[in-house]
């Protein structure tokens, strides 16, 4: 995917209906790596290169991404950490 690329998968429906979970069913990328790089590229052009509601969503998904991930390292990082307590 070149750098100003937006996968065919965000420009064939209305940014409203733009969901992780449609576009990991729907894109044909491998490995799994490979689709949510895919995703977050298209995201970041969106973002970049356009205006209004596909911008604004772009931006919206992109956070998402960004909380979804934190969470998840945090999330590992304290089930695996020798200092948690129990209550």
């Amino acid at each position: 995917m070149s750098d100003k690329k937006i996968h065919r998968y965000f420009l064939s429906r209305e940014s409203s209906k733009w969901d992780i979970v449609d576009f990991l069913e729907e894109s044909s990328e491998e490995p799994f790596e490979k689709k949510i790089d895919v995703y977050i590229k298209s995201l970041n052009n969106l973002a970049n290169y356009k205006r209004g509601k596909q911008r604004e969503r772009a931006l919206t998904l992109i956070d998402k991404y960004k909380e979804a991930r934190t969470s998840s390292v945090a999330r590992k990082l304290l089930v695996s950490s020798p200092f948690k307590t129990f209550c």
